[in-house]
């Protein structure tokens, strides 16, 4: 009796009687999406709204799609869906397809997820999400070949360098790592060493600070790296939240003169002295997420740190230096655009105008075991010859060798008076 009066219903107002299950029976829906990426595997979890008076899904549609990162993901290179039965799952694993393989790495992708609940044959909306990230390596132990093109490249810089300004200054290239706190500059130079290493099995050799806490860099530290017959030292210093009043003295005095090991930023310009030539170059770091989340602040800051490069040493010397735009991963993994390249490319553009370069490189810093990627790989070399090549072709002690000659002038002349006077006073 019941069905024959929902079927009239159905005849009165112009419906099916399935039209009136899907209004009638809608399924509780997902609520948010959770995507893991592993080194073999990758988890999706989902979650569902445990409010409201609708009924809980019996079968959750999991539709899977790979896409080029670089393309506008719109055609995938992989796809499948899933029906999955029952309550929501807090993990469903599954392997990467064998389109993602390639000798000795997983390609880039953009993953796209999109979970739909179900109840008989009625649907809820879809939830999408997706994530993005670079190639990286199958197996830890990689071959030479990995690296041989970006190392080469480095090499070459070395060497150019050497000559033109002499053997002794790439035995230890002094570069000055700066910028606000919690940026990534002591997981930079962890990173950066592991990469001139070849060894992501490398311990850090410096000690960054978790996110949230106090800065941990107190005063400059020095990590030095060999290269072949060539060597690097990196200088950790203290974080600079501003660069203004009294800060602009010490950032000053960090440029252009040496400052000792374990020297403390308000200790820069009492320590810094006359007879150790200043860094080379600099690698100014600034956090891709917090430039996307406080943008304003984040290039105010990178356009006075770039003013004081440009007029280091009193205005005597445009002081070498490159950007490096840390965490690409989270960037890359949290862009939910079509094109999640193209907006990293637009970030990139947007650091060069504030930071008055062309050089920003996008880093992810290679933590202890982490998988190696082509794509930072190639970011690490071109950032590394790029100061290397600055360094050949400005001199940063210009200015501290001038008042060297203008002391030894000065003592000179006051020899000559002490000896003038001792010989008058002798007659």
């Amino acid at each position: 009796r019941l069905a024959r009066i929902s079927s009239g219903c159905c005849s009165a107002f112009g419906l099916r009687s399935a039209d009136m299950t899907v209004q009638g029976c809608q399924p509780k829906e997902p609520t948010s999406i959770g995507i893991e990426l592993g080194a073999d595997d990758f988890a999706i979890s989902w979650e569902t709204n445990s409010q409201g008076g609708s009924p809980d899904a019996d079968c959750f549609e999991i539709k899977l799609e790979l896409f080029d990162p670089a393309g506008r993901c719109l055609a995938p290179w992989w796809s499948r869906t899933i029906d999955h039965s029952g309550r929501p799952r807090k993990m469903l694993e599954l392997a990467y397809p064998e389109e993602a393989k390639q000798i000795q790495v997983l390609r880039a992708f953009t993953l796209k997820v999109a979970v739909t609940a179900k109840i008989g044959h009625s649907r809820g909306r879809s939830l999408h999400r997706q994530t993005t990230r670079d190639s990286q390596s199958i197996t830890r132990q990689l071959s030479p070949e990995f690296f041989k093109s970006g190392r080469e490249s480095l090499m070459a810089a070395c060497r150019a360098c050497s000559c033109a300004r002499g053997a002794h200054m790439m035995e230890k290239m002094k570069v000055v790592i700066v910028g606000q706190q919690h940026m990534g500059k002591s997981s930079l130079a962890n990173g950066i060493a592991r990469w001139l290493h070849q060894d992501t099995g490398l311990d850090d050799q410096m000690a960054p600070a978790p996110a949230g806490h106090a800065a941990k860099t107190a005063e400059t530290k020095c990590l030095e790296v060999p290269f072949g017959q060539f060597g690097f030292a990196f200088i950790d210093t203290p974080h600079f939240a501003s660069v203004s009043d009294d800060n602009e003295q010490h950032f000053q005095a960090l440029l252009s003169r040496g400052i000792p090991d374990g020297t403390r930023r308000a200790d820069f310009s009492g320590s810094a002295n006359l007879l150790k030539d200043p860094p080379q170059a600099a690698i100014l770091v600034v956090d891709l997420m917090q430039w996307r989340d406080q943008r304003k602040e984040v290039e105010r800051y990178l356009r006075k740190v770039a003013d004081h490069f440009h007029s280091a040493a009193a205005g005597k010397v445009s002081f070498p230096y490159v950007v490096a735009a840390t965490h690409r991963d989270a960037f890359l993994s949290e862009c939910q655009g079509e094109r999640p390249m193209r907006e990293l490319e637009q970030a990139v553009s947007s650091l060069r105008e504030c930071a008055l370069t062309e050089h920003v490189y996008t880093i992810t810093s290679y933590k202890k075991k982490a998988a190696w990627s082509l794509e930072v790989n190639d970011q690490i070399s071109e950032l590394l010859c790029a100061l290397v090549t600055f360094a050949k072709n400005q001199d940063t002690a210009l200015q501290v060798n001038r008042e060297r000659l203008w002391c030894i002038g000065g003592l000179g002349a006051a020899l000559a008076v002490v000896v003038a006077l001792v010989a008058v006073s002798g007659k």
